[in-house]
C-alpha cells in the first residue's frame, strides 16, 4: 500500500516538473528581435505657435474672427452660415 502511494506521488511530481519546467525563452527573444523591427516608428517634429488668443471660450461667427482668433484662414469647407 505504501509503495503503490509513492509510485503514485512520484508520477504526480514527475508530471508537475515535464508540465512546469521553463523553457529556454530563446524562441520568444528571436520573434521579440523581429517584431523590434516591424514596430519602429520614425518621427516627425512639427513647428506649432501658440495662439495669443485669451484662454475660454470663443465663438466665431464670421470669417474675419477665425482670422484674428487664429491667425490663418480657415479651411475652405468651414461655413460661417
Amino acid at each position: 500500500m505504501f509503495h503503490r502511494f509513492l509510485v503514485t506521488i512520484g508520477s504526480l511530481f514527475a508530471l508537475g516538473l515535464g508540465a512546469c519546467a521553463p523553457d529556454s525563452g530563446l524562441e520568444d527573444l528571436e520573434q521579440a528581435a523581429d517584431s523590434e523591427n516591424d514596430l519602429s516608428l520614425s518621427f516627425v517634429e512639427l513647428n506649432s505657435v501658440k495662439s495669443p488668443a485669451p484662454p475660454g471660450l470663443t465663438i466665431l461667427r464670421k470669417k474675419s474672427e477665425y482670422v484674428a482668433h487664429f491667425g490663418t484662414q480657415p479651411p475652405a469647407d468651414l461655413n460661417f452660415n
